[in-house]
């Protein structure tokens, strides 16, 4: 019941600023979820996660794009004795480079997708969609995210459909019961 009720409070006290977010040209809210590989020990990851997010705050390339927003950090045990540290982020921002390059041998194209069931990559040209492919680099994101986690690390971002759902989504970690 606890857990509840400050989920309810948390909402009411984020949910009214994200609404009054002045809407500008060529800014939205996206979800981004921060995930870095499994630390060992719960502490280290920890003060990891927060020194490697400061740090990308700070990059240039993300300080000059993001207006505001707020995180929440989600620890998972595994079974492995590791654990799985990540981010959970409304962010409002321009849009930002999240894109896979590389090479399609079929038609040249060099913007690839990921299919997530399968993990494998394939060209993105919706005509070829061709798994004939060479993936040459991360996104950009991606990139700056490593350098400043000091490790591998994978970035989502999703455009927000709804700020009410994706606000439920983050705070049923504050309000989940474990």
């Amino acid at each position: 019941m606890c857990a509840l009720r400050r989920k309810i409070r948390n909402r009411n006290r984020l949910l009214p600023y994200l609404n009054k977010y002045p809407k500008e040209k060529g800014y939205d809210f996206y979800l981004w979820t921060i995930s870095p590989d499994n630390y060992i020990d719960l502490k280290r990851g920890l003060k990891d996660i927060l020194k490697g997010f400061s740090k990308l705050r700070r990059n240039n390339y993300f300080a000059e794009r993001i207006k505001g927003g707020f995180y929440v950090i989600e620890v998972v045990e595994s079974e492995l004795e590791t654990w799985n540290i990540h981010l959970h982020i409304i962010i409002y921002s321009r849009r930002l480079d999240n894109r896979i390059r590389g090479q399609c041998l079929d038609c040249g194209q060099s913007l690839m997708n990921f299919n997530k069931e399968k993990k494998e990559f394939y060209c993105a040209n919706k005509k070829c969609n061709s798994k004939n492919v060479i993936v040459k680099k991360d996104s950009k994101i991606v990139f700056i995210g490593k350098r400043c986690f000091q490790r591998e690390v994978n970035i989502r971002v999703d455009k927000l459909r709804s700020i009410n759902s994706t606000m439920n989504y983050l705070l049923k970690y504050v309000s989940s019961n474990k």
